[in-house]
């Protein structure tokens, strides 16, 4: 009987060491098959392109975002130019004051007895004394 049970604790240790080695084989398989899937051509061009599309998307917000930037300023400016522009000043009422068709921007150059030449909003020039 001994040698009989000396067999089956063999057999045993065979069966776990066989066991422990188709584990080993199967985790390496799997390693395996991990390392050819990320090395496969296939899957790098798609993952690329992927990312090209995302890089393509994210110029393209920045530049409509910039655009979008550029024409506030630009509008911003036409609004600042059409309140500097001497007809919008007309139209709030002033007006501008000429001797010999240069415009007066100091009193003193006005002495009495000069024509004065007096530009309104609707652009009829009067002449006063």
């Amino acid at each position: 009987m001994e040698n009989a049970e000396i067999y089956i604790e063999k057999l045993k240790t065979l069966k776990n060491e066989m066991h422990g080695k188709l584990d080993n084989l199967e985790k390496n398989n799997v390693n395996t098959l991990q390392k050819l899937y990320s090395l496969n051509p296939i899957l790098k061009i798609e993952k690329y392109k992927i990312e090209l599309e995302n890089n393509e998307n994210n110029i393209n917000r920045i530049i409509i975002n910039n655009i979008e930037k550029k024409k506030r300023l630009f509008f911003n400016s036409i609004d600042k130019l059409e309140l500097l522009n001497p007809l919008t000043i007309l139209k709030r009422g002033y007006s501008i004051t000429y001797i010999d068709n240069k415009v007066i921007n100091d009193i003193n150059k006005v002495k009495i007895n000069d024509i004065l030449t007096i530009q309104v909003n609707d652009l009829e020039k009067v002449n006063s004394k």
